[in-house]
């Protein structure tokens, strides 16, 4: 975790998150950030849930993992996730006079806890990496008061935070956090980009191959899950075959929606035209990319994908929905190309339409110089270690 970075003294902290899933890699998006702000900080306690015990952090960082089982039904999923909302705020209660700022990250919808740190008057950051009143949209369908009381949450949270941290300006809009704008944090110096988990090892995830030289493979890299589009993007497959029949695709992640998936590619007589993985480890993501010409991003909902970053770092095209920041990042025609929705027919015309562009390996390299310039683990920390000093003006 050892990075050269100058930064104002060493910081008290205390990052607070709603338990992950208990799923390979859903950790990852916090171990991420812890790797960003230890290099700053003195001590680091960490309240969590579903974080995989055999992680190693170094001895400023301690760990509280909390117990949460979603319940299955609509009562007593509420039940369960107040109960989860006043464990935290007890576990935060034994450590905030430790600790100087008291980052939410994920959201603001922690409340209980916000509440707290309030009283006992320490800095208050919500590092927004996502709306939570979206996911619980998601998690929590066919109860759509619950939604609507996580949306009331976060509006309280950010009420009380002293600084609500984006990524980009186009995440105000998309969050709908207009109102709060005087204490929003969205752009650091002179990059447009403010705070965010993700970071690209630049040595790790680089281009080994050139496209020209890549097989005629299309992928997806993520959860099997609704809201990452990805019903949509196999419900593409065979209009995209009909018409281009030699390209293959690779469908990279486990998820629920796995063996409807294969279904309905056998039912449209192109499942042997499509390999699904399932969850690879981590370092061999470099090598999947490089194999790939396209990879598809078609999300409902996103800050931004990791593995579009992943992906542009590998020289791999990438075709991406509009949503949160990643019109900032995907560059139409110039880093890679924009989907106007998820439907199937615009993923069959776009994909169609960029194939043969006769730009794509200046976009290759345009891309990976954007994840130079941006998304580095070095840049990524500077920015935070400016926005924690900024904090404690």
């Amino acid at each position: 975790m050892n990075i050269h970075y100058t930064y104002k003294g060493n910081k008290r902290l205390a990052v607070v998150t709603f338990p992950f899933e208990e799923t390979k890699g859903s950790h990852i998006l916090l171990e991420n950030f812890l790797r960003i702000v230890e290099p700053q900080s003195q001590i680091i306690y960490v309240i969590t849930g579903g974080y995989p015990q055999e992680s190693v952090f170094p001895k400023k960082i301690t760990v509280k993992n909390i117990a949460h089982k979603p319940g299955k039904g609509p009562i007593s999923k509420s039940f369960k996730y107040t109960q989860t909302q006043f464990l935290i705020a007890f576990n935060v209660l034994k450590i905030v006079q430790k600790v100087d700022i008291v980052i939410f990250y994920i959201g603001g919808a922690l409340f209980p806890a916000i509440c707290i740190v309030k009283l006992f008057r320490k800095k208050i950051v919500i590092a927004n990496t996502g709306s939570g009143a979206r996911a619980a949209a998601w998690i929590y369908k066919g109860n759509a008061g619950f939604g609507k009381i996580v949306s009331i949450l976060e509006n309280l949270g950010y009420l009380l935070s002293d600084n609500i941290v984006v990524i980009s300006e186009s995440m105000i809009p998309f969050l709908g956090i207009e109102k709060f704008r005087h204490k929003i944090i969205s752009g650091i110096g002179g990059s447009p980009f403010g705070g965010t988990n993700a970071f690209i090892d630049i040595e790790q995830f680089s281009i080994k191959r050139d496209l020209k030289d890549r097989e005629d493979i299309v992928g997806y890299i993520g959860r099997l899950s609704a809201e990452k589009g990805i019903t949509e993007f196999v419900e593409a497959i065979p209009q995209i075959i009909k018409l281009k029949n030699k390209i293959r695709f690779l469908i990279v992640g486990e998820g629920l929606l796995m063996v409807d998936l294969k279904k309905r590619l056998e039912i449209a007589n192109c499942l042997d035209k499509v390999y699904f993985t399932g969850v690879i480890p981590h370092d061999e993501i470099p090598q999947i990319l490089n194999r790939m010409k396209f990879l598809v991003v078609p999300s409902y909902t996103e800050v931004v994908a990791t593995t579009a970053l992943e992906a542009m770092a590998c020289g791999t095209i990438c075709l991406a929905t509009a949503v949160g920041a990643t019109k900032d990042i995907i560059l139409e025609g110039q880093t890679g190309f924009i989907l106007d929705d998820n439907k199937p027919s615009t993923i069959t015309e776009k994909l169609l339409e960029v194939w043969n562009h006769p730009e794509l390996g200046k976009i290759q390299l345009n891309a990976r110089k954007f994840i130079e310039d941006n998304f580095t683990q070095l840049k990524v920390t500077e920015r935070w270690g400016t926005i924690l000093d900024k904090v404690m003006e």
